[in-house]
């Protein structure tokens, strides 16, 4: 998965696409990938790309101690959230949550895992086989 970031001077707004590095100010990308190790734990790989000579060594200190900040936040998210999957007495899981944990910033993965959830459908019943349930999950 990839996350672009990027500035730009106000009421300019940035480009479509990849147009991050024509503003003359700053940009930089995250790639995640995402490697499920068991049931519930989950190997997280993380890259940031910048263009280099942009701030001095104090600022690029301080953006890569930001930049670690912010994913030892998430690692403390996903653990907080797996003890709630866990302890759920509803039996919520990482892969189909209950209606009462989804919120409006789930809309987009719940919409993908509806997709990947037909599209394995699909391919069981084309192959003549039935589904052998829900397709398991990567948990923090």
């Amino acid at each position: 998965m990839r996350v672009s970031y990027g500035s730009a001077p106000a009421g300019s707004g940035i480009p479509e696409g990849d147009g991050i590095w024509t503003q003359g100010t700053w940009g930089f990308q995250v790639y995640h990938g995402i490697t499920p190790e068991t049931e519930r734990t989950t190997h997280q790989l993380r890259y940031v790309v910048h263009q280099f000579g942009r701030g001095d060594a104090a600022m690029l200190s301080e953006f890569y101690r930001q930049c670690d900040q912010i994913i030892n936040e998430d690692v403390t998210i996903f653990g907080i959230q797996q003890r709630a999957l866990d302890s759920d007495h509803e039996g919520a899981s990482a892969w189909q949550p209950n209606s009462r944990i989804a919120i409006n910033a789930d809309g987009g993965l719940l919409q993908a895992r509806a997709i990947t959830s037909k599209l394995l459908q699909s391919e069981a019943q084309s192959k003549g086989a039935k589904p052998a349930g829900k397709p398991q999950a990567a948990r923090a």
